[in-house]
């Protein structure tokens, strides 16, 4: 079983951003959505129940869970952009209630 260091798994994942293309649409997308509500609907986040369960896997985070929640909403929206039929726009705000 391979190992790495907090300081190598930093690096691992700016160098995976390094690499996106910033002109991909996704990335784009992901560059104009200013709140988290946003980056939830380009994930694919819809209901309240679904913020509920995305959220709370980050509770025990306390201050960084909206760092780290932010971080898995950009890696969701990511790999749903490796398929063909996704489309990296913003979806009308919707209101949760």
């Amino acid at each position: 079983m391979i190992r790495m260091s907090k300081t190598n798994t930093h690096k691992q994942q700016l160098r995976e951003v390094l690499e996106q293309d910033p002109d991909h649409p996704v990335e784009i997308a992901l560059r104009k959505a200013r709140t988290l509500g946003q980056l939830e609907r380009l994930a694919g986040i819809e209901t309240q129940q679904e913020r509920a369960a995305f959220w709370l896997q980050f509770a025990s985070l306390r201050n960084r869970a909206s760092f780290a929640g932010k971080a898995e909403l950009k890696r969701i929206i990511r790999n749903k952009a490796r398929s063909e039929d996704y489309q990296a726009t913003l979806p009308p705000k919707r209101q949760y209630g």
